[in-house]
């Protein structure tokens, strides 16, 4: 079996973008086509050095590549144009889980559609998907919220406006801010609020808390090694749906019960006429 015939060769006229879906903790979790595109790829692009030497690690390879981040953004597009117009392959990877989720990975894909070169996602680990898989209450509808404010002010705007919904709503940040969007949760949602945490998904240190907030400051807090920041997920369950009564309904509800009182005088007036005309009312009104 050839274990290349999936990755297209530079061609000369039209290029080709895969987008590449990263470990979360575990590197075991690498498919083997992220690995053969790594390999392949004419061009790479991570998202920070860091986690790119890791992953060039773990494919075995050592070789340059570009960054894309809010710092190196231009230059780096308008070198990902040049060598998608050439006809070669351009692979992706974000520091972590699926391309796209909370990463500048869009700033890609909008070019590669705008030059009408062909996109590939190679599927792989996701902390959102992995965190609802561990999750103790069911998901049928939620709101993914993404990554809140840094600031404790619009982080707590944030907050009061996603208590709103009625869904599930799903928050990322960044691991070293964990403990303050706790304490912005405990604040904006009271203390009876539970939250489900998601802790290091697939790591050496993973962990799932499900609880009323104060305690989940606590155990998460326990939980994380002395001097670490552990990626998570957090998860605010839904909330009850208020009852709502729109003003047309407002107006039935007033029709219905005036019909209601009309009925009832008529209802009245009748048994009234029936008790005049009874034999007996009939011989005391002769009397």
């Amino acid at each position: 079996m050839n274990t290349h015939q999936y990755i297209p060769q530079p061609n000369g006229q039209q290029g080709h973008l895969f987008l590449l879906t990263n470990h979360i903790g575990n590197p075991q979790d690498l498919s083997s086509r992220v690995l053969e595109v790594l390999r392949s790829a004419s061009l790479l692009v991570f998202e920070e050095h860091r986690p790119a030497r890791s992953l060039l690690k773990t494919a075995g390879i050592h070789r340059s590549y570009l960054l894309l981040n809010e710092h190196q953004e231009e230059e780096t597009l308008a070198q990902v144009k040049a060598a998608l117009s050439s006809g070669q392959v351009v692979a992706y990877a974000s520091d972590q889980g699926a391309p796209n989720l909370s990463d500048p990975g869009h700033q890609l894909t909008q070019l590669a559609y705008r030059m009408g070169v062909k996109a590939t996602v190679i599927p792989g680990p996701c902390s959102v998907t992995a965190a609802i898989s561990a999750c103790p209450f069911p998901l049928p509808t939620y709101v993914f919220a993404g990554f809140p404010p840094r600031e404790i002010v619009g982080r707590e705007q944030f907050l009061t406006q996603l208590k709103t919904k009625n869904e599930a709503v799903i928050i990322l940040d960044a691991p070293y801010r964990m403990q303050a969007l706790l304490a912005s949760i405990k604040t904006v949602y009271g203390l009876e609020q539970r939250v489900f945490v998601a802790l290091d998904i697939s790591g050496a240190s993973e962990s799932y808390v499900w609880t009323k907030i104060e305690d989940a400051i606590t155990r998460t807090s326990a939980l994380t090694p002395e001097g670490e920041h552990l990626n998570f997920v957090l998860i605010i369950p839904p909330g009850k749906r208020a009852p709502s009564v729109s003003v047309p309904e407002k107006g039935r509800l007033v029709v219905n019960r005036n019909q209601h009182r009309r009925e009832q005088v008529l209802k009245d007036r009748d048994h009234r006429h029936r008790q005049q005309n009874t034999p007996k009312a009939k011989e005391r009104s002769k009397r």
